[in-house]
């Protein structure tokens, strides 16, 4: 039987008993660092525990399919309406009028209710005192303490825990007032906003009224981040997805056969980035290199993902962000034709890839040069290239080739981010220079949002800015903008899955 909500023990937290890399998948050694030696198997291979992994313990729950028991007399009194299940709201009035006498119930239900029905059937309960003991463990990072307070320590109430709230519970710390989901946001400037600013900004936007055509149309997102860690996880991004009619996403990583296995047809799947990033981490930008292993293994692998049409490309692969980072630990001060990101060209115009890179006004030159050396790749140019571009900039990249792209973000260029001044476009519309050059070369821009640095509690407001903006353009430009350039760039399908 299936078991629900869903346990995302996902830990970013340096002196846990797991992984404390920007993505925190969990090693087998790194499960059986769970106190009790019950640790469980991530049955599915996502890096991830749900409840349904946690209760496979037959420690914990492992009932045998035969008729249902009868419940035993002395448990009788906690059925209330006599259907021979104990139901968890009763049980709890039961507590309220006599003290003591279910708080063994109430405390353990989440443990003793194996298949999450809120009621106890006789056979959950005598496996339950069966193991009994087995419960006792006080430790807090036991699997039974996080089941057992699963719903306390889901802070938000979205049926899953992530590496937060498991550590504001082994902390012995309360969640905190509502709204902290949204705490804690970094803008793109790197500064950090808090509670009261981004719920200024949520409750500014989410109250726009679009007009049609723009509040309905599809929009592809290839600016999309999946970290798989905390909220940026396949589930909460296809829900964010469907609440906001994105009908594509993705486009710079990491890459994900759960996103991919979710999403199906609407996910841009990109590669590259993780390596990327844990490379610049260990090595620092002298270890981005083809002779480095992990490098080497990254782009044979992308080659092999690439014939098999698995990946779009290689993205989002930062190579200037000093100017424009957001997260200063992890700078990169690189140039565009250094030999591994020519190696990556050459994979991609060998395939028809795509190309996405953060990079700077200072890589300008060797964008164009690249473009017109590689003519079968699709070069995007992430934030529309930061660090002082501007539209004459940017004329001249694309009259120069016909394979370079501009990626209009929520997330560098829009009004969302706690910016000082949003740089090409704000809800009234494209700044002057950019409409123009949108008019001019109407099939060479792309929009995203960029989700990263703690960025998700903003997403809706982001795809909001971007209707507006899409609204005070033409119907065919508004189009091209918001799915239809992203549709022939990355040749996607039209996906199965998919409901405006």
């Amino acid at each position: 039987m299936k078991l629900m909500p869903r346990l995302l023990l996902v830990l970013v937290v340096s002196g846990f008993p797991f992984s404390s890399s920007a993505v925190a998948e969990m090693s087998k050694a790194e499960l059986r660092k769970i106190p009790g030696k019950l640790f469980p198997k991530d049955t599915n291979v996502n890096g991830l525990l749900e409840l349904d992994e946690l209760k496979s313990r037959p420690e914990i729950c492992k009932t045998k399919n035969k008729p249902a028991l009868p419940l035993q007399k002395r448990h009788m009194k906690f059925d209330f309406n006599k259907d021979n299940f104990i139901d968890r709201n009763d049980l709890t009035k039961f507590q309220n009028g006599n003290k003591n006498r279910a708080k063994l119930w109430v405390g353990k239900f989440n443990i003793i209710d194996c298949n999450a029905n809120q009621k106890l059937e006789a056979e959950e309960i005598v496996l339950f005192f069966r193991n009994r003991n087995k419960s006792k463990d006080t430790s807090k990072k036991s699997i039974f303490k996080l089941v057992e307070n699963f719903s306390s320590i889901d802070c938000d109430k979205n049926n899953s825990l992530d590496g937060l709230e498991i550590r504001w519970f082994w902390t012995d710390r309360s969640c905190p007032e509502a709204g902290f989901e949204l705490g804690g946001v970094k803008t793109y400037s790197g500064k950090d906003m808090d509670n009261s600013q981004v719920e200024k900004v949520n409750n500014k936007f989410h109250k726009l009224k679009i007009p049609s055509p723009a509040n309905t149309v599809p929009i592809a997102d290839v600016h999309m981040h999946m970290f798989n860690t905390g909220r940026s996880n396949p589930q909460n991004l296809f829900r964010l997805m469907n609440q906001n009619n994105v009908k594509w996403g993705g486009g710079v990583g990491l890459y994900s056969e759960k996103m991919q296995e979710l999403l199906g047809d609407r996910y841009i799947p990109m590669f590259g980035r993780l390596e990327w990033w844990n490379v610049n981490r260990k090595f620092g930008n002298d270890g981005l290199n083809p002779e480095n292993k992990i490098i080497s293994e990254m782009l044979q692998r992308a080659e092999v993902l690439l014939k098999a049409k698995k990946i779009k490309g290689f993205g989002e692969i930062h190579v200037q962000n000093l100017k424009s980072g957001g997260v200063p630990k992890f700078n990169f001060n690189l140039q565009l034709d250094i030999p591994v990101i020519i190696r990556m060209y050459e994979i991609a115009n060998k395939y028809n890839g795509v190309l996405q890179f953060h990079t700077e006004l200072d890589d300008k030159e060797r964008a164009i040069k690249l473009a017109l050396k590689y003519p079968n790749t699709k070069t995007i140019l992430s934030h529309c290239l930061p660090g002082g571009s501007t539209p004459d900039d940017w004329r001249e990249i694309l009259t120069e080739t016909k394979n370079v792209y501009c990626e209009i973000s929520g997330g560098g260029n829009g009004p969302t981010v706690g910016s000082a001044k949003a740089t090409i476009y704000d809800e009234n519309g494209l700044t002057s220079g950019y409409l123009e050059l949108l008019k001019e070369f109407p099939d060479r821009f792309l929009l995203g949002s960029d989700p990263c640095c703690r960025l998700l509690p903003l997403y809706k407001s982001v795809i909001m800015s971007q209707r507006s903006m899409l609204s005070h353009l033409s119907p065919d430009l508004m189009k091209k903008l918001a799915y239809e350039n992203a549709v022939r760039i990355f040749n996607l399908k039209e996906p199965k899955n998919y409901k405006n």
